[in-house]
């Protein structure tokens, strides 16, 4: 796991939330999503039927997308992984 690239790009996603209106600038990344970087297993650029984001797969296999909603954890439907 490479900690501080998933910190950055967890950072990132936040920050495009904020700027977009979808979360408020008093909060942190880790309040908004609800987990850490720690937790962040891998990432995927691109899932089946809904084509390229960004979703965090935790360790313990759960996966959520940019706005950290929860997202289908099945493998198969994720493409370009990021670690």
């Amino acid at each position: 796991m490479d900690f501080k690239f998933h910190q950055r790009l967890m950072y990132r996603t936040w920050r495009e939330n904020v700027d977009g209106g979808y979360e408020c600038p008093k909060s942190s990344p880790e309040e908004f999503f609800g987990f850490s970087a720690f937790d962040i297993d891998e990432m995927h650029n691109h899932k089946h039927g809904e084509g390229t984001g960004r979703w965090f797969r935790l360790i313990d296999g759960r996966v959520y997308d940019r706005r950290g909603m929860p997202s289908d954890p099945d493998r198969r439907l994720y493409d370009n992984r990021a670690n």
